[in-house]
């Protein structure tokens, strides 16, 4: 990874628990996605397991990450493991995030939410509106995989000037997610839009983790600022900061008509 020198990425947002939701079943399965991404450069993971209706607490998410930890330093596999949960955005979440079934990042107040992929609930706003009321600071996950956003990236625009942060994948980016993901990411990252790329990875062979390449490609599409998205940013959450300041298309030199840079 020529772009960063010796830096490490970090990867936000990464189903890597075994046997908790749609991720690896087996830890050897999330040894191999740590595998991967180490070699891909990543040096921190945040573990976000779907934590709707999985019945997983708090409490015994912590200790099968100890787990998980203790088994990476076994097999000697550098990578770092946060805790972290992917949360559905919905009224509930009060409740979940009361009583331990949700939680945020880490030790801070982010919260990784995700909407459904083929609507925007009325309730949307109001929900994003509390949880910052009550502390909390709200990561929209894959809205680029969100049909009503993707659609109208200008109501997207508007949670980011109410403080929404915005998470993309690496596979939207790279057109995994078909024309529309891609397209939508394409236009967030244009529009200045985009906080942080993570892998979304859920194993090693069928949603890799691919934050290199998918970096390389945002950076075409916004220039080398696209390289924060994947590691000054997300080290910055992890670290609870308060400015987390999205990508934005670097100015192109205008050029007059006898062809010189102004």
């Amino acid at each position: 990874m020529a772009e960063t020198g010796a830096a490490r990425l970090v990867d936000l947002h990464a189903h890597i628990m075994p046997g908790v939701d749609d991720g690896p079943q087996t830890l050897e399965e999330a040894l191999a996605m740590a595998r991967a991404a180490l070699a891909d450069g990543v040096g921190q993971i945040v573990a976000t397991p779907h934590v709707r209706d999985s019945g997983l607490t708090r409490e015994e998410f912590g200790r099968r990450l100890e787990d998980l930890r203790r088994a990476f330093a076994a097999h000697r596999v550098d990578v770092e493991v946060h805790p972290g949960a992917e949360v559905s955005l919905e009224p509930d979440i009060f409740r979940w995030l009361a009583e331990g079934l949700a939680w945020p990042i880490a030790s801070t107040r982010y919260v990784l939410v995700e909407l459904p992929f083929f609507a925007f609930p009325p309730y949307t706003d109001e929900v994003i509106f509390r949880l910052q009321v009550e502390g909390y600071k709200p990561i929209l996950a894959h809205p680029e995989r969100n049909a009503f956003l993707a659609a109208k990236p200008e109501r997207l625009q508007a949670l980011v000037e109410r403080g929404v942060l915005v998470q993309i994948t690496a596979t939207s980016v790279l057109g995994g997610f078909g024309a529309q993901a891609k397209s939508a990411a394409v236009a967030f990252l244009e529009r200045g839009l985009v906080h942080v790329l993570a892998s979304d990875a859920h194993s090693a062979a069928h949603r890799p983790p691919l934050l290199t390449e998918a970096a390389r490609e945002a950076e075409r599409i916004v220039g080398p600022g696209a390289w924060s998205l994947v590691s000054a940013n997300p080290a910055a959450i992890l670290g609870d900061g308060e400015e987390i300041e999205p990508a934005r298309p670097a100015r192109r030199a205008r050029r007059s008509r006898y062809g010189e840079a102004r």
